[in-house]
């Protein structure tokens, strides 16, 4: 911790997607002059392993943090002194009294009045080679070859939810992201680069993609998918502008709200 630096506790402890698109929030936090600690849950504390960026520090919720008690407290409100500030990014639509945002996404920049403009521009992702390369050995891959790469699931383990109705429309082999134990989602971002075809329910990985400029890419909606039809893309994907314009987005979540 830098000395004498305003310290910044975010609630924001689990929904990966959001942690990483809120990177630019915590790096704009930084360049005013905070120290920023960002408390996650125990099933995401690998991320402390992935992303370094100075002047953020991850914290597992389970461990001794300063200000625990404020954040075991999941207040709404924002608190601000000049030592403190206290920002509730995940009750962002709760906080704004008319909710006038696109979507849950667009509403923690807009509770913040800052944009998501360029939020790629905001993290790295250290990649861990051998982890990926013992996820590709342990399901027999040969990265030569074409293949589809389905994710059907979403939501914080161990909490998931399925779209089942995600099924590629082509005859090649199709690797099913399921969880094994032991993987991480960073571990499948090998796996992902050489994929022929991506399909996934938007979730996190639809941001991991992003980063990685993968375009081979279909975006499903998320609900349980039953009845579902994707036959065509929308071309009005409320977050296309945040991931891909090149990607098929197959989902009724349009520019036009929700």
């Amino acid at each position: 911790m830098g000395k004498n630096k305003p310290l910044c506790l975010i609630n924001q402890p689990a929904g990966l997607g959001d942690i990483l698109l809120c990177q630019k929030i915590a790096c704009h936090l930084v360049d005013l002059g905070y120290e920023v600690i960002w408390p996650v849950v125990d099933y995401y504390n690998f991320i402390t392993e992935y992303i370094k960026t100075p002047g953020i520090t991850f914290y597992n919720v389970k461990d001794d943090f300063p200000h625990k008690d404020i954040f075991l407290q999941d207040k709404i409100e924002f608190i601000q002194n000049n030592e403190f500030l206290y920002l509730p990014l995940t009750h962002a639509t709760r906080a704004i009294p008319t909710f006038p945002s696109k979507s849950f996404l667009y509403a923690k920049y807009d509770y913040c009045e800052l944009t998501p403009d360029n939020w790629l521009d905001y993290f790295e992702i250290i990649r861990n080679k051998e982890r990926e390369q013992k996820l590709i050995d342990h399901l027999n891959i040969d990265l030569n070859e074409k293949y589809n790469v389905v994710n059907k699931t979403f939501a914080t383990p161990p909490d998931t939810i399925s779209n089942n109705s995600i099924i590629p429309k082509n005859n090649l082999k199709t690797i099913n992201m399921e969880l094994l134990g032991w993987d991480r989602i960073f571990d499948w971002m090998g796996i992902l680069e050489n994929a022929t075809e991506i399909h996934t329910v938007d979730t996190s990985l639809t941001l991991i993609l992003a980063k990685l400029k993968i375009e081979n890419v279909n975006i499903y909606e998320r609900t349980n998918g039953i009845g579902a039809d994707y036959s065509s893309p929308n071309p009005d994907y409320i977050h296309k502008e945040l991931f891909c314009n090149k990607w098929n987005y197959y989902t009724s979540l349009t520019s036009n709200g929700f």
